[in-house]
């Protein structure tokens, strides 16, 4: 059984408090934040079981109340992001050609109110930063609270039978997502002169975020969050770019050093983990064949957004053959071609790429927390290779990709929100 959103920390509640507190005293101030808040609260760790569909359209509805009367602005975010409208249009296309089309029609409302989510969120004058002080205490209280009930509790519902953490989540691979996003967004506030007491909170998040990786087990998540700490050496240290290059092989060899002295594991048992399911590549790559072979039937347009992996669907055939049971093509660009061909590949790599240009120009290298969403986009573009998140609801790395696209828009550059104010 797992935990309900009833039983998610209640401590946003105290944040939004805190918030309300400004000048004006107006509830005015904090308004636009919740639909965002209420979509941490309703399933941040691999969300959305399918258990709170009502809950979701009342958000999205709430979304869309707040961006009301604001068209000309929409049409301009879209018209400025028109990489990420020309996907949203395929995508919504493709329902009509998908075997289950109400299915992927639901599932592509879920992705468009993801976007509007974002949009009500950075509707305010630089409401980035509040953005990374919501996710910093939400993922910094919840990764606290799931690895105390995980020593307190030790029942099945924290912990996998394997042995793995899961904590909220339910499975280690999300559990490790959330370590990973804990350390994404309180890495850059480690060592802050402005407040000692956030600093302290930063270095306690990090150690419990990596003392969470490593009870997950997830070498998805541990090879993402190696990743994000490489790219952040080569941003914070001001060193030129020889020594720079001389220093790259040392993130790996902490990381072999790691799993050498610390996992009953070797640096290739890890590797060959986040590609298959073990160091024979049993499974993944009997799955990737058949998926290859159906890719092959439909190459250019797919089977439809979200319309493959269903209980009574194409899939099925894929079950038989199986000796588990795959919810994914545990890669998910393979995933994406399956179910939007090699036309919504390419488009979405154009997002892809576009997310990573907008990210490095959002840097101000006066403020750390801008580098929060080029971290986050590339967590979700590592670990989208071993599981696929990108276009999935229930999966954290998917709408924390689709908040950083959003908050990284160029008229948020500079002031952030100051457009859909006007």
């Amino acid at each position: 059984m797992r935990i309900s959103a009833k039983r998610q920390p209640v401590f946003t509640f105290k944040i939004l408090n805190q918030m309300s507190l400004t000048k004006s005293g107006s509830i005015k101030t904090w308004y636009h934040l919740f639909p965002l808040v209420a979509f941490l609260m309703a399933g941040m760790l691999e969300a959305f079981t399918g258990k709170f569909p009502i809950l979701l359209s009342f958000i999205f509805l709430v979304s869309g109340v707040i961006l009301f009367g604001r068209t000309e602005v929409l049409v301009k975010y879209f018209k400025e992001n028109w990489l990420l409208t020309i996907f949203l249009a395929y995508t919504f296309l493709s329902c009509f050609w998908s075997p289950f089309p109400i299915v992927s029609l639901k599932r592509w409302i879920q992705f468009l109110g993801i976007v509007l989510v974002g949009l009500a969120a950075i509707s305010r004058p630089r409401s980035f930063k509040t953005i990374h002080t919501i996710l910093m205490w939400y993922t910094g209280a919840t990764l606290l609270l799931s690895i105390t009930l995980i020593f307190i509790v030790a029942s099945r519902e924290f912990i996998a039978i394997d042995g793995a953490w899961t904590g909220f989540a339910s499975s280690k691979n999300g559990f490790g997502a959330l370590c990973t996003l804990a350390i994404v967004v309180w890495l850059p506030v480690l060592g802050n002169k402005e407040s000692k007491l956030k600093s302290r909170f930063a270095l306690l998040t990090l150690m419990l975020g990596f003392l969470g990786l490593w009870g997950s087990q997830s070498a998805t998540a541990l090879i993402s969050t190696f990743t994000v700490l490489f790219i952040y050496s080569l941003i914070k240290f001001k060193i030129n770019p020889a020594a720079k290059m001389l220093f790259l092989p040392v993130p790996i060899l902490i990381f072999c050093f790691y799993i050498m002295n610390f996992t009953p594991y070797t640096p290739m048992d890890y590797l060959l983990q986040s590609m298959g399911r073990d160091n024979t590549l049993t499974g993944r790559t009997e799955l990737w064949s058949m998926m290859i072979g159906l890719i092959s039937e439909h190459p250019f347009f797919g089977i439809g957004y979200n319309g493959f992996w269903m209980d009574d669907g194409f899939s099925a055939a894929i079950v038989d053959n199986l000796l588990w049971t795959p919810r994914q093509a545990h890669n998910g660009y393979l995933d994406i071609i399956n179910e939007l061909g090699f036309v919504g590949l390419g488009l979405f790599l154009l997002v892809i790429g576009q997310s990573l240009f907008r990210a490095f120009r959002f840097i101000d290298w006066n403020n750390s927390t801008t580098v929060v969403f080029l971290f986050i986009i590339c967590v979700a573009i590592v670990g989208n290779f071993a599981e696929s998140s990108f276009c999935r609801i229930k999966k954290l790395e998917w709408w924390a990709f689709l908040l950083s696209f959003v908050c990284i828009t160029p008229f948020n550059r500079n002031n952030t929100g100051q457009v859909l104010n006007e």
